[in-house]
């Protein structure tokens, strides 16, 4: 049991420092990166760096983003397993110790809403920052662009079409938008945001929110009503049009399996789009 125990000890030591170099490491790949940019951005060769190399520097920071996503399931696991393990080793005293310590500071309500909680937020939680649809527009899809895209032309491309109402494809979308993930409730334990719904979100001022709560009521409709849970289900594949009356939002998903759904778009139902801000542009 001795040896068992030193062994956990071990593990647990070695697992905690590999997370906590990698984080140091991943921080100076961020000022690396940082400074790549500010160099590029400086030089007078700017747009011929862009043309041969655009779709390198466009991926360093979402390949960094993505290091450090998985970093935090990693920590999130960690103190999920590390809270087992130091209550099993702590007596009674030094634990009620750590709890008054944690009320003191944050209060009694933070003890619940830790950093392992605010890591599980962070990965279960896709919505953007300004979220999804608050408060929507045209202008809010154009300050997603200016944030999100680095490559100087594509970006003017892009926002010139919101601005003055071109076609803006998925594959436009998708240098905007990743994939997202959210928790819903009832029978569609997760959603998929597409890229699309995601675009179409900002644009139309719908929030993700919004979604949860009106595919909880579908699913709530889709117990009592058997015929329509076969429809929904069967739908897979082509798309289930939800029209939501108490909302007024039309949600057109698309299951995947029996416990998630992909967003395909979503829209006030009967309204049109915003009217692009044409010549006058947007402040970005």
């Amino acid at each position: 049991m001795a040896h068992k125990t030193a062994s956990s000890q071990a593990a647990w030591a070695l697992l905690t420092e590999g997370v906590s170099r990698s984080r140091v490491e991943t921080h100076r790949i961020h000022l690396l990166i940082e400074r790549v940019m500010k160099l590029i951005e400086a030089s007078d060769r700017k747009e011929h760096i862009y043309q041969v190399a655009g779709d390198i520097i466009e991926a360093m920071p979402k390949r960094v983003s993505a290091l450090a996503l998985a970093l935090d399931r990693t920590s999130l696991a960690l103190s999920k397993m590390g809270g087992e393990f130091f209550d099993s080793r702590l007596p009674l005293s030094d634990k009620v110790m750590v709890d008054e310590a944690i009320e003191a500071a944050f209060g009694r309500h933070q003890i619940k809403h830790s950093t392992v909680s605010r890591v599980a937020e962070r990965y279960l939680n896709s919505d953007l920052n300004p979220p999804l649809g608050k408060p929507g527009g045209p202008c809010q899809v154009v300050r997603r662009i200016d944030t999100n895209v680095v490559n100087p032309l594509i970006k003017e491309d892009l926002i010139d079409d919101i601005e003055h109402g071109g076609p803006f494809t998925n594959a436009d979308a998708s240098k905007v938008y990743g994939p997202g993930i959210e928790f819903v409730g009832g029978l569609f334990r997760k959603m998929q945001l597409s890229v699309h719904s995601q675009f179409r979100m900002d644009l139309r001022g719908i929030t993700v929110a919004l979604i949860q709560r009106s595919l909880t009521d579908l699913s709530a409709a889709m117990i009592k009503d058997p015929h329509l849970m076969r429809s929904v289900y069967n739908s897979a594949g082509r798309g289930y049009r939800w029209d939501d009356p108490k909302r007024g939002v039309t949600i057109v998903l698309d299951p995947q399996g029996r416990d998630t759904v992909r967003i395909v778009t979503v829209y006030y139902t009967g309204k049109n789009d915003p009217d692009p801000p044409g010549e006058g542009g947007c402040d970005v």
